[in-house]
């Protein structure tokens, strides 16, 4: 196990996943401006406590919050910006690409840098990623934390 921070991870606390987020999301802002790209930020969802600021930019990581069967949304799914345009974004899972408005994404995506070890849950990580807030979790979350890896060596540790 390794200790150095990479740019997904895993925690146990939301709060603590937003701090994350906003992090590499100004990370990710500053790199679309050396780039000279477009980037928008839509205002956290005031009906949902969990929401925060989303910056959207090509590559921008996201997770669904929620389901839409309509729109093709499901619950913990993991998607990325591809690119967006006025109202629309255009997100992939990596399998198929989805149309969604800027309200529909602050209404159903969260940025995924960082995730709750419960959002995690069914997900696999084929790249380096952190694991925060390890003291706090249970063995089990700490089993689901891990689990996430194709390769032991991806698999970093930070207290």
């Amino acid at each position: 196990i390794n200790h150095k921070e990479c740019e997904r991870s895993i925690c146990y606390h939301i709060s603590f996943c937003k701090k994350i987020n906003k992090k590499w999301m100004e990370k990710g802002l500053e790199e679309t401006r050396r780039r000279k790209e477009r980037y928008m930020r839509i205002p956290k969802n005031e009906n949902d406590k969990h929401s925060q600021e989303i910056i959207v930019y090509r590559g921008l990581p996201l997770i669904a919050c929620g389901t839409n069967t309509k729109l093709g949304i499901i619950n913990c799914s993991q998607y990325t910006v591809k690119k967006f345009s006025g109202d629309e974004i255009i997100v992939s899972n990596g399998q198929s690409n989805m149309n969604i408005t800027v309200e529909q994404m602050r209404k159903y995506m969260y940025p995924a840098y960082c995730i709750t070890s419960h959002k995690s849950q069914g997900a696999t990580f084929d790249f380096p990623y952190t694991i925060y807030e390890w003291e706090k979790m249970s063995d089990r979350m700490k089993y689901v934390s891990l689990s996430r890896a194709t390769e032991y060596k991806s698999v970093n540790i930070i207290s």
